[in-house]
């Protein structure tokens, strides 16, 4: 054979190697490039619901999760290829939390098929012992871990249908996985029918209005807790209630109905409010100072039988008008709304006058703190002195030996205008209830003058009794 003809076939030869490396070479790297892996996740909560206390808030979450990754492959060619091997790692901020394989896998021609599940458990408790820093992170990122999920595919390489080696192909995917709940309370509200309060009397019935944004992947309930809060610092449960309304992603308005007790302690100075989201508390009002303060209600005859009052009730000096000085201090640790109800009788405790209250006000006492008002009231006793400064009254629970007519003309002052209501008006309308005294008479005590005569003829028509039925008048 001559050298040429042999230069010739080695020639060829080195060509056809070359082609075929090509080939081969190419069919690698097609095999492999044409493969696309995505990630998708599914969880589920596992065990009760745990907290950590971090500087933007409170993390909540369950005990731990149990965690499923999807590996999806889509073969984007026009011929199957045949996974040998595909090698997983799992992993979270460098630490490997999963890994495996999996053997003999076809992918359909111009298809996506999905890989076994991996699935793993994943402690939150540790998590949070051992890497805060991550729950902390995942709480200002709406409750999101990110994963690593690094995957290394082997592909069976074929050259005319014969396989001539193996294709490598290796990625990292990362998956943002919703692990943390962030429930917030963005209002909350004490409502009486449509009135905000921020405070209540016994027996009151309250609704507590929340505004909750929640971004979470947990239903749990969500509860109030209310607590009665002592003036030692002390609390004490109440009750503790689920919330009304649909906790919805983001934004909620839900709601509580809540009576306040009858007959609170009385070292009660009011009541707070605490937010549980599955049994851990993530919420609460202030407590030093309760959110919803308490006051009580007395009148004056319930306020003289406590021993907790000091009360005094003193005359002035006049019949009729600002009549009555009342001085009241109460040893609690809550305001007082001191209910003075006209038409209540004062029986003095002296030879002057007794008395009837011509108006109904509320004083609020604060505690530890003395108040001193005049009453407005009016003489009872026509034929009897003034009351002084030196005599001192108490309160009768009903007209005694006075016509209840002389009540109900002092509650109906309220409500009558206010050029009627002259205090000489009132009064003589009172004595015309009480002694039915001649005209002569009453100029005895005080000038009668023809507009309070009217005065007192409009009031007790006003109650319906026909003023020429009196004395005074015929």
């Amino acid at each position: 054979m001559s050298i040429k003809r042999i230069g010739l076939i080695i020639l060829i030869s080195l060509l056809t190697f070359t082609i075929i490396i090509g080939a081969i070479n190419t069919s690698m790297y097609t095999n492999t490039r044409n493969l696309k892996l995505s990630v998708t996740y599914s969880s589920e909560p596992l065990g009760s619901i745990s907290s950590i206390q971090l500087a933007d808030g409170l993390g909540v979450y369950p005990q731990s999760w149990e965690l499923t990754f999807n590996i999806w492959i889509k073969n984007e060619d026009d011929f199957r290829r045949q996974i040998e091997v595909a090698n997983y790692i799992v992993s979270l901020e460098g630490s490997i939390i999963s890994e495996g394989q999996f053997r003999d896998i076809s992918v359909s021609a111009t298809r996506t098929t999905k890989l076994p599940d991996i699935t793993t458990t994943l402690s939150m408790e540790e998590l949070a012992e051992s890497n805060p820093q991550i729950i902390a992170s995942a709480f200002n990122n709406d409750g999101k871990i990110t994963f690593k999920i690094s995957v290394d595919i082997k592909t069976s390489v074929l050259l005319f249908g014969i396989r001539i080696g193996t294709a490598e192909k290796s990625d990292d995917l990362w998956e943002q996985v919703q692990l943390i709940d962030t429930v917030s309370v963005t209002s909350f509200l004490w409502y009486i029918g449509e009135r905000h309060v921020m405070e209540c009397f016994p027996g009151d019935d309250l609704v507590g209005r929340f505004g909750i944004s929640r971004i979470g992947v947990t239903e749990e309930s969500l509860e109030a807790q209310i607590t009665q809060l002592s003036s030692d610092g002390s609390e004490n449960i109440l009750t503790v209630q689920p919330l009304e309304g649909e906790l919805e992603p983001y934004v909620s308005e839900m709601f509580m109905d809540w009576t306040v007790p009858d007959n609170p302690s009385l070292d009660c100075m009011g009541f707070s409010v605490h937010l549980l989201y599955g049994g851990v508390e993530i919420w609460s009002t202030e407590v030093e100072t309760p959110s919803l303060k308490l006051v009580r209600r007395y009148t004056l005859s319930e306020a003289l039988d406590q021993d907790y009052f000091d009360l005094s009730i003193v005359g002035t000096g006049y019949c009729a008008g600002d009549s009555i000085d009342l001085k009241v201090e109460v040893e609690l640790d809550v305001s007082i709304n001191l209910e003075i109800e006209a038409g209540t009788v004062l029986v003095n405790s002296g030879a002057g006058q007794n008395m009837v209250v011509g108006e109904s006000r509320v004083i609020r006492v604060k505690p530890k703190m003395e108040v001193e008002v005049s009453v407005e009231c009016y003489c009872l006793d026509m034929h009897k002195d003034n009351p002084s400064s030196s005599e001192t009254f108490m309160v009768l629970l009903d007209a005694g030996e006075y016509s209840e007519d002389a009540i109900r003309l002092m509650q109906s002052l309220e409500d009558a205008p206010s050029e009627y209501k002259s205090i000489a008006g009132v009064q003589i309308a009172l004595w015309a209830v009480t002694d039915d005294p001649s005209r002569d008479e009453v100029d005895r005590i005080f000038t009668v003058s023809e507009s309070y005569l009217e005065d007192a003829a409009w009031l007790l028509q006003n109650i319906g009794i026909d003023p020429s039925s009196k004395e005074l008048f015929s």
